[in-house]
Formats: C-alpha cells, structure tokens, sequence
C-alpha cells in the first residue's frame, strides 16, 4: 500500500506543478484567451478597414470580392486531392473525405455563380476567355464529385487513384488554372487602386498578425500544460490498475481527490477493496478445507511426482510416529513402505503408488505394511490416487487405516479352526474347505445358511462351476489355480471380495481370508477360507462413497461459481471504472471541439481579410520604407506558413478529438454499466464496440474482416454479451503467432441470430478442444492465463438461452459461433429464465 501511495502521490505532484487549476477551469481559460485573441484581431481589422474603406470601396466591390471568390473555389478544389491521398495513404478517414466532397459539391457552384454576379457588366476579353473556360468544366465538376463520392463509400481505392490522375487533373485544367489565371489579372487590377490605402493597410496588418501570433502561442501554450496535466493523471492510474491486475490489492492512488480525476481514483480504490475482500474470502475457504482434512481418522500424505512427501494430516503423524516436519520432502516408500506384508524387500518400482503416478490410476490394497519411527511395523488398508493438472500427473494422495486388529481376528480365526475343527458349526463366519480340484470338502453351518442349502447337498459340489455368478466363473477359477500353483512354501494368507450365488439365485458379496492347507510332505492339498458376508455393509460404504463423491462435486461446484463470480464481479467493476472515466472526459472534449469550431470559421474569415489586404500591395510599392516594415513583419511572421498550418492544426485537432469521442463512445457501449438488465440490443454494434476496446490487441497480429448480415436486435443482457465477444476476440489474436487474419460474421434464422468468430491462427488439437470450456483449464502458461474466460463465456450463453460451438483445425486456425435466440424464453408470470448449468467436461 505504501509503494502504491508514494507512486501516486509523486506523479500527482507533478500534475499539480504543470497546472493547478483542474480541466474545467483550465478549457475556461482556453475559451477567455481565445475570445480576447479573436475580439482584439476583430477591433484592430474593424479600425483598419474603417480608415481605408472609403478608398477601398471600389476595390472590394469590383476586384477583391471576386477575387476572394475564386481563391475560394482554388482552395476548395486543390484540397480536393489533398484528402483522396490523405484517403490512399490512411491519414484521413473515408468519412470526413466523403464530407468533403459534398461540402464541395455545395460550395463550388455557389461561389462560382456568385463570382458570376459580382463581375456583370464589367468583364473584358481576356477574361471572357477564361470565364468560357471555366463555365464548360463547371458542367462536368458535379459528375466527377458524384463518381469520387461513390468510390468512397465502396472504399475502391485503385480506382480512386485512377480518378485524381485522369479526372480530377482534366477538371484542375478547366477551373483551376483558369482561376488562378483570372486572379493573377484581378490583382494586376488592385494594384493602382490600392496605392492610396497601402500605409493604413500595413499597419492594420502587422497589428493584427502580432495579435494572433501572441493569442495563439497562449493558447498552445496553456493547451500543452492541459495535455501534459492529463497524461500524468493518466499514468497515475494506470500504475495502480497494473498493480491491482498484478495482485498487489493494497495498492492505493492516494493524493487529492478533488475534480474529475478524484472521482475516478475513489473508484479505483473501492474496486481493490472489493477484490481484496473476495482474496480474504478465497483464503478462509482454503482454511475450512484444511481442517476437514485434519479432522479426518483416516492417515493421510500427498506426494510429488518423484515420490517425496508434501503434505501430512494429523491422523498420518498419530499413526506413523513421525510429526510433519520430519516427513515433509522425504521419499514416502523408502521412509513407511519398504517391505511388503510378508517381511520381504520392496523395491520402489514394484509399488503400486509409483505405478499410480506412472498410470494415472487409482490403486487400492488391504495387504500392505508400513513402518513407524520407532521401527515397529503394522498392516494397513490404503488407496492411492494421482493428482491430474492439465492432463499432466502433478502428485499422489494415499489414505490407509490400521487394520492390525482385524488381521489379529483373521489368525487368531485360523488357529481356533485348525485347534477345534468341532467347534466349526459354533462359528459366525463362512467356512469352507475347498481341494485342489476345486470341490467343496467341508462346510460349516454359516455357509450352509447363506448358500441355502443343507451340507450334504453342498460337499462335493464344485465351488466354482455351482456358487460363483457365470460372469466371473472363469477369471476367478483361473485366479484361483493361479494362486494354489504359484504360492511358496509355508502358511499363506489371502485376502479378496467375491459374490456367491446362492440356492434361490441371489447374488451375496463374501470377503474371504485364505490359507493354503498342506500334508505332512508340505504340498498343498487345498484352501481353508474364512468369510463374513458384507452385503450390506458394502451397500452402506458404496452409498457413502456416493455422498462423498456428490458433497466433493458440490464443492468443486461451489468454488467455479465463487471463481466465475469473482470474474464477473471484477469486469462489472472494471465495466463501471470504464464508464466514468467516459463520461468525465466526455464533457471536456465537448468544450474543446465546440470552440475548435468556431475558431476554425474565425480563422478562415480572418485569413480572408488578410488576403484581400495582400492585394494592396502594389499600392504600397510607393512608400517603400513602410512596405520593408511590413514585408520585414510578413516574414517574421512566416505568414504563408502560419496560413498552410493554422488551419492543417485546427482540422487534426477536430479529427483527434472525434477519435477521443468515438473510443469514449465505445466504452460506454461496451460497459452498458446503466444496462444491465435484459432488453434489446444490435449484436453487431456490440461486435463493434468490442473490437475497438481491445484494437491494441488485435492490429500489430491480423486484419479484422467483417461479413455481417444485418442480423435483427435480440433480447440479451448486453453487457454480458459483449464479455463473450471479448474472451473470443482476445482468444483469436493470441492464436496468432506473426500475422494473420480475424473473420467476423455474423447470421440468423427464424428462431435465433449467431456470431462467429474465426482466426487464422495455430488451431487447437482435438483432446484439447473437448476440455476448453471447462473452469480452470488453460493451455496458457502458468500466470497468463485463468483457465475462466470461455468457462464463463459458456456460462453467460446458457443464461441467454444459447450455446457455443467451437471447431478447429491444427495449423489452419479455429472457429467459435455464439447462437442466441432472438427473445429469451419466460415461464409464467414473466420469470427469469431458468439458472445456469455446468458446461459439459
């Protein structure tokens, strides 16, 4: 928070030294400067032209407003050109040439036919002549400009080449030349009716240029300082945003909230309040479940892929002796697993948890040993399970229990069956003795009850052929022939599950423990088995293994909602932050582009009596030392340049802020912050709005393409919406390794509109593409990606009552359309439309 403060605090530091009033204050001083700038030009020119209109009068009306005309018509026709290169070469917009063009479409003729007027009755030959010349290119000007006009709206830029070459320089020699041909001859004119006025003229004009000159170095000269004040701002706060995006929620802008930008850092910090709060809630989840874990009877440890422990309950420090500090980051078999039940050596590559991670398998056994700090050793029942990340094995959990008691109930079971065979019927388990042809021998009363038939119609049978279920007959008789052939010498015991069939055809689950039955010589004659019947009792374990696997989905649930609500809750705050910063830049831009305006007129009216001035100076040929002092002033002044520029500097200025006004535009379209409830809306203009919020994005990797049907408005939540678009745009260009192409279509039918987007980018692979609409996948790296954008995309489309279908081809680039229909569905009384569902796995 601290480096967040200071950072702040030192960029608002040098806002305050460049300006200290705020942007409101400082376009008022703009507008003062540049009304009193234009007010005293106006007074010096209305003083200039009040003491030499009595000797100008026949000037202005017989030579110098035709004049003025036809400079008109030049100036408006050269610049003509100018903008279609402009056009050519991407530094003017097809729209404003088009509103050129018709503007010149206007005021061509206008000032021709008034050109016409004011010369009536005093035209001599040679400007017959001209006039002739002039005349016959009017009449095929409209066409040329109709023809240029819809070569612009279809932007068919060759032709529009072709068109300045042969056209526009057949029309430059009908009106242009001529003009200025008609110019040159005027003026040849003013030059003996101007002698008198030359002196008055002359004064006028070094007044007025040395008031414009000093009204527009103020007024770039405040300008700087507003641009300068508002690009540190800027900085401001798009340091905190990068620390907040780069988790630092102890950010703070802090310094003065006061105008505009205040409000926008209270914003700022409110929103990584909010983000904080989400963390510590995130936090406290991950604690809950840490303590179900250390809650839990059972010994539990995790792994890495190389075997070392990472992790250790409570439980798993009880039963092993060893407290987690002395296991963490030590190799889980060589510390507690070394030996199998029988006491012999177990190497790491016979074990089946290593075999887990190798496999990605679940592996489950109840005839395992492990071993305590103290050396002592005891049986366990363990599973083992690989931790899968991105289809990559990261890691095991192995949970085990003691069953030491219970294999001291199986052999203290055994010695009393081999000691007392008399006393056999007394007992609750199954006993049976099977030989090695597979025939029952002895049973006791137990086993006659669950198979449901007397003794004498049991011993003899074969084991196999009469009480195991058809579909398992075969594998178990050869798993069990298996076991008699291979088992070494000594007392063997064996442990498994297996259904019996029973006399009235029911299907009973046994656990049996085994022991091979020896002669005197030691071969083996046959099995003494033991077994309890736990139907029921695994019916009760399956049922809570699936309330178990049901609470676990639930949770993982629980935490995709909470990550997507935390998604949706930063863009609706990012949405809201975008939205102000809109409307507070709105407003200034609105004062700078309307005086922008109204100079541009001033200026041009103003450069129009300067010009007319200019012609006095043949005139003022005969007073040579006040004519060195104005020619001495013109060249200071460099006024032919300050006409080129001032007004070249005026219409990029009005061209930039129109920029501004269209990006401000399309963040408030695409936040849609004061619409956030379903209504209609243009899918198409949303597609827009997107593209141009994340154009930085996509302009240095492809070309956008758009093929849009006009598809009707549909009832959404537009908002939303445009999110979609942003994951699949965003999605698309970082598809694109050097340069490629992003199509946009866009479609509908009777029942619903669709939106496609389709990169050329490197494709996806088909196992890939099955899992990119499930939370927390991503093929990005580690800290470039969330794995949620589609997820949630997916989300918002089901909400609307669509979907999203995605296809791709490795090495040719992939296609993502968004179907919706084109009003949502309702149930009665006008209920929202049914919740949100899982996007498939």
């Amino acid at each position: 928070m601290a480096k967040g403060q200071e950072y702040g605090e030192a960029r608002q530091g040098e806002s305050a030294a460049a300006v200290n009033l705020s942007i409101r204050q400082t376009l008022l001083l703009l507008i003062v400067l540049a009304s009193v700038t234009l007010a005293s030009v106006a007074v010096v020119g209305m003083w200039g032209s009040w003491q030499g209109q009595e000797g100008l009068r026949r000037v202005l009306e017989e030579e110098v407003e035709p004049i003025a005309l036809l400079i008109q018509i030049d100036k408006q026709l050269s610049s003509v050109p100018v903008r279609m290169y402009g056009v050519l070469n991407d530094d003017f917009g097809v729209p404003g040439a088009q509103l050129y063009v018709l503007d010149t479409q206007e005021k061509v003729p206008l000032a021709w036919q008034a050109y016409l007027h004011a010369m009536a009755g005093s035209v001599d030959a040679p400007k017959k002549d001209l006039i002739a010349t002039i005349a016959a290119g009017m009449t095929e000007l409209p066409a040329v400009l109709d023809k240029l006009d819809r070569l612009l709206a279809a932007d068919d830029r060759p032709a529009i080449a072709v068109l300045l070459k042969e056209d526009w320089w057949a029309i430059h020699l009908q009106i242009v030349t001529p003009a200025r041909q008609l110019i040159a001859l005027q003026q040849a004119h003013v030059a003996v009716s101007y002698t008198a006025a030359q002196g008055v003229f002359r004064q006028t004009l070094l007044g007025t240029a040395l008031l414009l000159l000093v009204g527009l170095a103020s007024f770039l000269l405040v300008s700087h300082r507003l641009f300068r004040d508002v690009i540190n701002r800027l900085d401001v706060i798009e340091g905190a945003l990068a620390r907040v995006a780069e988790g630092d929620l102890e950010t703070r802008v802090g310094g003065s909230h006061r105008g505009e930008f205040g409000r926008i850092i209270v914003a700022l910090d409110r929103t990584a309040d909010k983000l904080r709060a989400d963390r510590q809630a995130i936090d406290l989840l991950q604690q809950r479940q840490s303590s179900i874990l250390q809650s839990m009877a059972e010994g539990l440890y995790g792994t890495d892929t190389s075997g070392r422990i990472t992790y250790v309950n409570k439980a798993a420090e009880r039963l092993l002796g060893w407290n987690a500090a002395e296991m963490l980051d030590q190799p889980a078999h060589r510390l507690l697993h070394h030996t199998r039940a029988d006491g012999t050596h177990y190497p790491a590559a016979e074990c089946p948890l290593y075999a887990a991670l190798a496999r990605q398998e679940v592996c489950t056994s109840a005839d395992e040993l492990f071993w305590r700090k103290d050396g002592s050793s005891f049986p366990v029942e363990f599973a083992g399970a690989p931790i899968v990340a991105d289809g990559q094995t990261v890691g095991a959990v192995v949970i085990f229990r003691d069953i030491g008691e219970r294999k001291h109930a199986d052999a203290a079971l055994r010695d009393a069956l081999e000691q007392a065979q008399e006393y056999l019927d007394v007992a609750l388990a199954v006993i049976v003795v099977i030989d090695c042809d597979l025939r029952v021998r002895l049973i006791n009363r137990e086993g006659c009850a669950l198979l449901g038939l007397g003794e004498a119609e049991i011993v003899g049978s074969n084991w196999f052929d009469r009480f195991v279920p058809e579909a398992e007959r075969e594998s178990l008789r050869s798993s069990f022939r298996d076991w008699l052939a291979s088992t070494p010498t000594g007392v063997i015991a064996a442990h498994n599950h297996n259904n019996v069939l029973t006399a009235d055809g029911r299907i009973r689950l046994v656990a049996w423990s085994n022991a091979l039955l020896r002669d005197a010589s030691g071969a083996v004659t046959g099995t003494l088995s033991s077994g309890v019947d736990v139907t029921d009792k695994h019916a009760s374990e399956r049922q809570l293994h699936a309330t178990i696997e049901r609470l676990t989905e639930l949770n993982h649930k629980l935490e995709e909602t909470q990550n997507q609500l935390l998604q949706s809750e930063k863009m609706a705050s990012i949405g809201q932050l975008a939205a102000g910063v809109a409307h507070e830049i709105n407003n200034p831009v609105g004062f700078v582009n309307s005086n922008l305006g109204s100079l541009r007129n001033e200026v041009n009216d103003l450069l129009r009596v300067i010009d007319a001035y200019a012609a006095a100076d043949p005139i003022l040929a005969e007073h040579p030392a006040l004519m060195d002092a104005i020619s001495a002033a013109r060249d200071a002044a460099d006024l032919a340049y300050l006409r080129e520029d001032v007004g070249t500097l005026i219409d990029e200025s009005l061209d930039g802020l129109q920029r501004v006004r269209r990006i401000v535009q399309d963040l408030k379209d695409f936040s849609r912050v004061d619409s956030s409830e379903w209504g209609f809306a243009s899918l198409e203009a949303g597609l827009d709005s997107t593209l141009n919020i994340v154009r930085n994005e996509i302009k240095y990797k492809a070309e956008v393409r758009k093929e849009y049907a006009g598809i009707p408005e549909v009832e959404c939540i537009a908002a939303q919406v445009n999110q979609v678009f942003l994951n699949l745009l965003v999605n698309a260009a970082h598809a694109i390794d050097e340069r490629g192409t992003i199509t946009l279509r866009t479609g509908c039918d009777a029942q619903e509109v669709w939106v496609e987007v389709e990169d050329s980018g490197k494709g996806i692979a088909p196992e890939i593409l099955q899992r990119i609409f499930e939370p927390f996948f991503t093929t990005k790296p580690i800290g470039q990606g969330t794995g949620l954008g589609l997820s949630l995309a997916y989300s918002i489309a089901q909400r609307h009552g669509g979907r999203i279908e995605a296809s791709s081809q490795v090495g040719s680039g992939s296609k993502f359309r968004l179907l919706l229909p084109r009003e949502r569905e309702r149930e009665r009384g006008d209920a929202p439309a049914p919740a949100d569902t899982a996007p498939p796995g």
